[in-house]
């Protein structure tokens, strides 16, 4: 009667961990479309669209008043896992790390930290991510 007792104990315990986890992703993917929602709806958003060398779109809203830009793609190649797709935002003091576009790049990402007078790159760099692009930009752009 123990064992069953314990077994069940571990079965419970079990189901609470998933569920709480489940719960945290839930969260995090909210804040995270809330923060999207908001440089989308912002009153100074502009938008600029391009097309990657070797195939492949980008796109992105950004907002001066927010200090964000959102990046969205579709049709970039699928990278091998020691790869990834690393976002710059580029002003007259150089390249400064965004963050990677998500492995599943079919839902937009907030990246960095926007100034007006930046411009977004993407390159593909060590899975990890660069302190520093080590590839050319496969797509620069500016919001109109």
């Amino acid at each position: 009667m123990a064992g069953l007792a314990a077994a069940a104990c571990l079965v419970t315990a079990a189901s609470v961990g998933v569920a709480v986890g489940e719960r945290q992703r839930a969260a995090r993917t909210e804040a995270a479309q809330r923060e999207v929602a908001s440089v989308l709806s912002a009153p100074d958003a502009r938008s600029a669209t391009g097309r990657a060398t070797g195939g492949g779109t980008v796109a992105i809203v950004a907002s001066a008043s927010r200090g964000r830009v959102v990046v969205a793609s579709s049709g970039l190649r699928t990278l091998p896992s020691s790869r990834a797709y690393q976002l710059w935002l580029i002003d007259a003091a150089g390249p400064r790390p965004a963050g990677l576009l998500p492995g599943d790049r079919d839902r937009p990402v907030v990246a960095g930290t926007w100034r007006p007078s930046d411009r977004l790159g993407v390159t593909v760099e060590p899975a990890g991510g660069s302190a520093r692009p080590t590839t050319a930009p496969l797509v620069l752009l500016s919001p109109a």
